[in-house]
């Protein structure tokens, strides 16, 4: 299945790309999409328990498993006030 992968403020400069298509296995969930990131930029695992993941603009955990075409956005933290 095809899902679309958008990264945010640093983690778009890590990536080197704003704007990602990515194949993945039918079945798969959340967990193995950012796995599939950190194996591609293991910098990214450094990010781990500080980054939101949204689903369809929707924050989401590991455990949601991704239908086709999803949008899928690496949110970094916010700060300000």
């Amino acid at each position: 299945m095809r899902v679309k992968v958008l990264f945010f403020g640093p983690l778009a400069d890590e990536m080197g790309e704003r704007e990602a298509v990515c194949e993945m296995p039918s079945g798969a969930r959340l967990a193995d999409l950012r796995r599939h990131y950190e194996n591609l930029r293991p910098a990214l695992i450094a990010w781990r328990g500080h980054i939101q993941i949204s689903v369809n603009r929707e924050i989401q955990n590991d455990a949601l498993q991704l239908a086709e075409g999803d949008e899928i956005a690496f949110l970094p933290p916010a700060s300000g006030g």
